[in-house]
This record gives C-alpha cells, structure tokens and sequence, in this order.
C-alpha cells in the first residue's frame, strides 16, 4: 500500500463439501457411517504488514454462510425411495464469522526442486456474534517447518504443528487423513485438538529436456482427540433404520453438532487414548513421485503412496502443486 511494508487482500470463496464421517472401531476396516453436504460461500478482507518482507502479521474478518443440505448413509438405500438413508444431521449450518489473526516468519527460499530455510507461523481465529456469526468458538495453532539442502539436489523437509480449538462448528473441526496423513482416509479421524508432523526426504531420479523426475520417501504423524467430553444428551435411532441402530449425541451449541454412536465404543476418541477403541495417535510411511518444470519451483503434479501402520493398509493420493 503506497509503497510501504502494509497490504490488503480481499478474498471471495464458494464451495461444495462433501464431508465424510467414519466409524474407527476396527481402524483396519474404517467404516465410513455419514456423509455430510454443505455449499458456502463468503469473503474475507484482510490487512497485514510484511516486516522487511520476512516477519508478517496479519488480521482479517471472515464471513461465510455455510447452507446443509444433508446428512445420509453412503452404504445404505432407502427402501422407498432407493436414495441414501437420510440421517440425523450433523449439524444445522449457518453464519460463520469471525475475526483472524496471525504472525509468520517466513525463511524459507526455492531453487528449482529445493526448499531451504525455515518458517515458524501461528494463527488464532475467535468466532462471535460481534463478527457476525451464529456460533461463538476459538481456533489456534502453530506450526513449523525447515528444508536443509543435502548432496547438492537432494532436500530433508520437515514440519511439526499443535492445533485447538473450542466449540468449533462441524466444519470447522480438525481432520487427519488423506493429505495430511496420506495412509488413511480422507478426513477419517476428527478432534479438537491436534499434534501433527511429518519428515521426507526428496532426490532427483532423471530428467527429460526441463522435465524433472524426483522421488520422495515420507512420514506423517498425527494425535487427534475430542479434548472436550462429548455430550451426554441423546437423539433416539433412525426409526425403521436397516442400519445396526446407531443413536445420537447432540452438542448443546447453536449448530446441534451431533456424533453417532453405537452401544460400544466408536473410533471417535473421547479425550487422548492410546487403545483402539479410541486410538488417538496414528502413523503412516510411504513413497512418492513428483515432477517438476525447472522454471517452475513447486511441483506441477505427483502421486504418494502411503501404507497406515495401524490401519496395515496402502492409500494412494494424487498431489497437485506444492
């Protein structure tokens, strides 16, 4: 902003989500028991000052409305209507806003396939009524992450976050799975609070012309759990459900959050647990392949391949950009 170290952004957003719930009882053979669909949409300004273009601190007010659409058994069929059992829903959407802050010192630099340096970032969000939002909750974290430059090509990248929150709406709970935990499901675990890292290590294999081919090997870790206890006030089953009969505890927050349950213990893990019926810590290695532009410093598309050390199971993602 008239050349000085401030800035300003303005962001619009609209999307679909299709957010998936799983029964983690038997974490070899996830369940999945719900899926949930929301469409949102919203904007966000946001004003910062970028000290000596490293050291950046930010803030910001979100606002989004979040639409539901529906909650149903992926795996089962009304027998009336031949559609998805229609479920309790997971939540009753509404008016997210809410005020952002944050602070990053930002270190690291690219040379073509290489990331060097070291970044330290840590945000917090607070959600009220004054921002505009039907739902009051708080959200932080913080995380770290440093490339070192080995062999001249080759690059060890790793990272370490903690993450909490309170009374956070459905969607707007930390997840493990998928990207961030690339031996497992998308979205498989859910919590409020959330330890995460991971380690790879990248090397180049050949090149065609300015194509290059690079090879990573990588481990991911995750402990997720519901720090708070969950609620004790129950929804009655589906009536008539072809379903074992799952039943409902419902969050005493303006969006009647719900989680499904059975008469024994689910895979969402009330408070830290170390047993399976409410595993909290999961773990996951795997390989991967990235190819890049040589003008380009991230890289334009890639596969890993992730095996879930307790899940005893591979996964496989494509990765597109960083």
């Amino acid at each position: 902003m008239f050349g000085s170290w401030f800035y300003w952004q303005l962001s619009g957003f609209a999307q679909r989500m299709v957010i998936p719930e799983f029964d983690n009882t038997d974490v070899t053979n996830p369940v999945e028991i719900r899926e949930t669909t929301l469409v949102s949409y919203g904007f966000e300004p946001t004003i910062g000052i970028a000290w000596l273009r490293r050291v950046k601190t930010q803030v910001g007010w979100h606002l989004e409305n979040f639409v539901m659409k529906g909650s149903d058994d992926p795996n089962y069929t009304d027998p009336n209507t031949g559609q998805p059992l229609v479920l309790q829903p997971a939540t009753r959407g509404g008016v997210v806003g809410m005020g952002r802050a944050s602070l990053s010192f930002d270190f690291r630099a690219r040379e073509f396939a290489v990331m060097t340096g070291a970044a330290l970032t840590g945000n917090f969000d607070y959600g009220t009524p004054g921002f505009g939002s039907n739902f009051t909750f708080w959200r932080a974290g913080v995380n770290w992450e440093e490339g070192i430059r080995l062999f001249r090509a080759h690059n060890f990248i790793y990272s370490a976050g903690a993450f909490a929150s309170h009374n956070a709406p459905f969607f707007q709970e930390n997840t493990a799975g998928g990207t961030n935990l690339r031996g497992y499901l998308f979205q498989e675990f859910r919590g409020d609070t959330q330890l995460a890292g991971k380690a790879e290590y990248h090397f180049p294999l050949f090149s065609i012309g300015s194509l290059d081919f690079r090879a990573l090997g990588f481990y991911d870790f995750s402990a997720i759990w519901f720090r708070q206890p969950l609620p004790t006030n129950m929804i009655p089953p589906v009536p008539d459900s072809p379903i074992p009969a799952y039943g409902y505890l419902q969050r005493g927050t303006p969006d009647q959050r719900t989680f499904m349950f059975t008469p024994y213990p689910t895979g969402t893990p009330q408070g830290f647990g170390f047993f399976p019926a409410s595993q909290s810590i999961h773990n996951d290695v795997g390989v991967g392949l990235r190819f890049f532009l040589r003008s380009v410093a991230v890289p334009l598309v890639g596969i890993d391949a992730g095996y879930g050390i307790e899940a005893k199971t591979w996964r496989y993602i494509i990765v597109v950009g960083a």
